[in-house]
């Protein structure tokens, strides 16, 4: 059938009434008919299938009959399997082990002791060998040492400062060397550390450059020196409990320092330690015997104690774990190394007696400033069901002082119960204030009975710049503790604390809204304000005072001590701002003017309550407080 001739056609096939013939001719007409029939039988069903869901026929000229060409894709398989075999040809001539180089013909190892103990000396060996038919060039050698080795010798010297880099040059085939390191060992006990060695080099017969790698792994899982840390095994909330740190060398050797850092639950309080503990919680120490002595000239130590005293306060916890870490320092850079660790865990028994202590209401750490008043209440509550007799109470402040002078002003003291007070200079800067009450002085603390209840409270202010020189103290802080003594029942005697509370000094930075009231050419109400703000006690930073003007007003701006007066018509609102404000500029100012353009016979405020805000440079505290509004006249 011709290509662009249909498979069948959609038109009716109409049948014609025969005509008289002959019966050859009948005959070739009946094959005809039966013929026509059975092509219409294939159209119906041809159509059948190829009809859409609406029931036409595609035009079925638009088929195309695509033609195989045997012959071209016999060469097309040819081509590709030719390629395919190429590629395979080609990367196995690449990767077949001849044409790579031998690498397990040079040898590389290193050979030491991978068991260490803290400061000993170890010597290792790196050997290398070539034992391929070429020989090697520019072949340099580097070590990479495990953190606290420390480096006293090689053989060969090192051709660097950093004595961990050799310059081999050329290896001959079936030559190598050795090199040999020596140094000492420091680091946290128990922790893997590792030597790295390379060899780089190039054979004669290869343009690249190759590298060797060994390695060995060490530990650190001895030391002479050791760590214990002893103390009560039951310990009363409250109560003064004492622990010890004992520090033993065993060996016949001692660094210059040492370090031993107590760690120690949130809920205990620190009330003397001896040694007294640094500025980072820590004791510094050295076990050579004499000050400005040498590990090669000095005595060894073979013992040291530390003390820590302090108080458990409450917790839900039914034991506490006093723990003690020993450290050797390195450089500034690097952090110690952990080398002896104790620990030890105590049984924490409360006590049916509540004691608290509140500074201006607070009984956390809270902020003040100079010329406050701290208002100090001791509460006392027996929970317990027996009664309790001969209690005793103490109040300690710890002060800033400066020239054997606190702070405080003690002969201004308001104490309606008239507890004996005793001075002590703890250290030079810092000056201690005890006031002690009994049944003399409060003759309810002779028996307390059950439920009974007791407040002792102490109105006690704070020097201002004018009688005390804030810029010589270098402590800003005020600790205050509490201890309470009573016999129970028994007659036994115990000892319980109040919760510490430390006060931080902040600069005494004052606010004042100043107000000169008069009446414009145009008889309209003018307001010339100065916001002034004054500051003797630490410097400050990023200081920003603003209020609300109220009503239909016109802003003029004036004269800035510092920083910068801004007014937004829109909100009315203004706002100061300082970036800093050193500690040696006691007075700032900010001045403007406030036109009343009409006067609403309702409003009473001109502006309103001023918000203050600043940052102390030191403490690092934030001050904010609100001060008082301007007016309108009536």
């Amino acid at each position: 059938m011709p290509e662009d001739q249909p498979l069948f056609s959609t038109k009716p096939i109409v049948e014609e009434k025969p005509k008289r013939r002959s019966p050859r001719r009948a005959a070739a007409q009946s094959k005809k008919t039966t013929i026509s029939a059975n092509k219409k039988e294939m159209n119906d069903s041809l159509a059948a299938i190829y009809q859409d869901g609406s029931g036409k026929i595609p035009d079925m000229k638009e088929i195309a009959i695509k033609k195989t060409r045997p012959l071209l894709r016999l060469i097309t398989i040819v081509i590709l399997g030719g390629a395919a075999l190429a590629v395979l040809a080609w990367t196995g001539y690449i990767f077949t082990p001849s044409n790579r180089f031998p690498e397990d013909k040079i040898a590389l190892e290193i050979h030491g002791p991978d068991h260490l103990g803290l400061g000993a000396t170890s010597t290792y060996y790196i050997t290398y060998k070539n034992t391929y038919s070429e020989a090697l060039k520019d072949a340099t050698l580097n070590i990479y040492y495990p953190a606290g080795f420390a480096f006293t010798d090689s053989s060969p010297s090192a051709d660097n400062s950093g004595h961990n880099e050799w310059h081999i040059g050329n290896i001959p085939a079936g030559e190598g060397g050795a090199i040999t390191v020596e140094g000492k060992n420091y680091g946290t006990l128990n922790e893997e550390e590792s030597w790295r060695v390379f060899l780089n080099y190039k054979p004669t017969n290869f343009n690249s450059d190759l590298q060797k790698a060994a390695t060995l792994t060490t530990v650190i899982d001895s030391s002479p020196f050791s760590l214990s840390v002893s103390g009560p095994d039951k310990a009363s909330l409250g109560a003064d409990v004492e622990y010890s740190f004992n520090v033993k060398n065993d060996g016949d050797w001692a660094p210059d320092s040492l370090q031993l850092s107590p760690v120690l639950p949130a809920n205990f309080t620190i009330s003397s330690s001896t040694p007294a503990l640094d500025k980072n919680n820590r004791w510094s120490f050295s076990l050579l015997s004499g000050k400005g002595t040498t590990s090669t000239t000095a005595a060894l130590l073979k013992s040291l104690t530390f003390k820590v005293k302090g108080k458990f306060g409450d917790s839900e916890d039914k034991t506490s774990s006093i723990k003690g870490v020993l450290s050797l320092p390195t450089t500034p850079t690097k952090p110690s190394y952990q080398i002896a660790v104790a620990e030890i865990a105590s049984e924490l028994v409360k006590n049916d007696l509540s004691y608290n202590m509140a500074i201006n209401g607070s009984v956390n750490d809270s902020d003040s400033q100079p010329d406050d008043i701290l208002n100090i209440t001791l509460h006392l509550k027996n929970t317990n069901a027996k009664d309790i007799k001969n209690v005793s109470v103490a109040l300690a402040l710890d002060s800033p002082s400066v020239k054997r002078q606190s702070i405080l002003k003690w002969p201004e003291i308001v104490d309606q119960s008239d507890g004996t007070i005793q001075g002590e200079q703890v250290s030079d800067d810092v000056r201690r204030g005890t006031i002690t009450w009994n049944s003399k002085k409060i003759p309810a603390l002779a028996k307390v009975k059950s439920n009974d209840e007791i407040n002792i409270d102490v109105r006690l202010p704070i020097k201002s710049g004018k009688d005390f020189d804030l810029n010589a103290i270098k402590n800003s802080k005020i600790l205050a503790t509490s201890q309470l003594t009573f016999t129970d029942q028994t007659g036994a005697e115990h000892t319980i604390n109040a919760n510490p509370i430390t006060i931080t000094l902040n600069s005494d930075f004052k606010f004042e809204n100043r107000d000169a009231v008069s009446t414009d050419s145009n008889g309209k109400e003018q307001h010339a304000v100065a916001w002034v703000i004054t500051n003797s006690f630490h410097a400050l930073k990023n200081i920003e005072i603003s209020a609300d003007a109220y009503g239909d007003v016109s802003f003029v701006p004036g004269s800035v001590a510092a920083g910068t007066v801004d007014f937004a018509p829109d909100t009315k609102k203004i706002t100061w701002k300082i970036a800093e404000l050193p500690e040696s500029v006691d007075v700032a100012n900010a001045a403007f003017t406030i036109t009343l353009n009409q006067k609403n016979p309702t409003q009473n405020t001109l502006l309103s309550k001023v918000h203050v805000q600043a940052e102390d440079a030191v403490t690092g505290k934030k001050l904010d407080f609100m001060a008082e509004e301007v007016a309108l006249t009536n």
